[in-house]
């Protein structure tokens, strides 16, 4: 009881336990008066630590329900003229898209509405509502899903050679179709982003009257300096599938800005599925935006699509090295993703963002199961 009150008493002059000036500002207390005070002082700091370490374990609050069903196809535009972000991904992917969508929520431009869609192939109530949740509070924000498993039924597109690849990649082939007539525009964003900057400025860009605008792929330029082996090979294949031989005419498929109109008078998504099942494509959905879009494809700005890419860092051109300056940061490359791997570029702030969603427990599990 007598050093209980004397706790009470260090905690009305110094503060609370785990925030007290006292070991800073007081000299040290003399060893026979002020004993039992400096023994009541760590044995605070040893229960604060404890208290601590017990509400990192326990549940986050219940995430509230999901606004709305699962939205049927064709889609329909919440608001005419939005700002429209559409992402494509499995039960596995839900949680990293959730982290994308809570840090483009986080720079959007309070002006202007934001309709945000992630097309899936059957994900969990769970991965839903924590989905939907993300747009609690922003009048501005809509978020919502849509399981497009009776549109894209085709067994035989090629993911053999990628371990974890999903059928869900060749999704973005056919959003103009899941997409209703009324959206004009949308823009495409792989799951394993995070946004510095408000995408409306993206969203707004010149095509030029091309269909389809795309960054530059960082890594094949890269390689095609390099010129190892394995790159000449790369380079090869790309010159016999494709006729591609310039690397600065590669695009990569993380970041699509479709005009919509276009896609479908011109019947593009047909032309990009009947492509991706002519032959095993070695990068997939990527390989056949490129092989059907070539010379199509308008450049956008390579901080869109801002990527680490390691050793490859110095065969990169210096205009084009984009670390520098990222508008959006792509998690792309082995060992990139932080939920698989402990402190990557930007890891810090991949985590501040997953915080505020319905995600962060299972990502922490994710990242120490690896």
């Amino acid at each position: 009881s007598r050093l209980r009150n004397q706790k009470s008493s260090y905690e009305r002059l110094y503060g609370t336990p785990g925030r007290n000036p006292l070991r800073k500002i007081l000299p040290p207390p003399a060893k026979s008066v002020h004993r039992d005070l400096k023994t009541a002082l760590d044995r605070m700091d040893e229960v604060s630590r404890s208290t601590l370490m017990l509400m990192r374990q326990l549940p986050r609050p219940p995430v509230p329900a999901c606004p709305a069903a699962e939205t049927p196809f064709p889609i329909a535009p919440v608001w005419q003229n939005a700002v429209t972000l559409v992402c494509c991904g499995d039960e596995a992917y839900a949680a990293p898209t959730g982290v994308l969508f809570q840090s483009v929520i986080d720079q959007a431009d309070p002006e202007r509405f934001y309709d945000i869609i992630y097309l899936h192939n059957g994900i969990s109530r769970y991965s839903k509502e924590r989905l939907c949740a993300l747009a609690g509070g922003h009048p501005n924000i809509s978020v919502r899903t849509c399981d497009i498993r009776a549109a894209l039924t085709e067994p035989k597109l090629y993911t053999e050679n990628r371990e974890g690849f999903s059928h869900m990649a060749y999704a973005r082939l056919i959003i103009p179709e899941i997409l209703g007539g009324e959206y004009r525009r949308s823009l495409y964003l792989d799951g394993d982003m995070l946004a510095y900057r408000d995408i409306a400025p993206l969203y707004d860009t010149d095509l030029e009257g091309k269909p389809l605008g795309a960054t530059l792929d960082a890594f094949f330029l890269a390689q095609a300096n390099r010129r190892n082996a394995d790159d000449r090979q790369r380079l090869a294949y790309w010159r016999q599938v494709s006729g591609i031989s310039k690397p600065e005419d590669y695009s990569m498929s993380a970041v699509l800005l479709m005009d919509l109109d276009r896609f479908r008078r011109e019947k593009l998504p047909q032309k990009l599925m009947q492509a991706a099942l002519s032959r095993p494509w070695q990068y997939h959905d990527q390989d056949v935006l490129n092989y059907v879009l070539h010379g199509q494809i308008q450049a956008l700005d390579m901080a869109w699509n801002s990527c680490h890419i390691g050793e490859l860092a110095p065969c990169l051109p210096e205009k084009m090295r984009i670390d520098r300056k990222a508008f959006i940061f792509h998690f792309a490359g082995g060992g990139a993703k932080p939920w698989e791997r402990t402190c990557p570029p930007h890891g810090e702030d991949f985590w501040k963002a997953a915080a505020k969603t319905g995600f962060y427990g299972e990502l922490l599990r994710r990242l120490h199961r690896d």
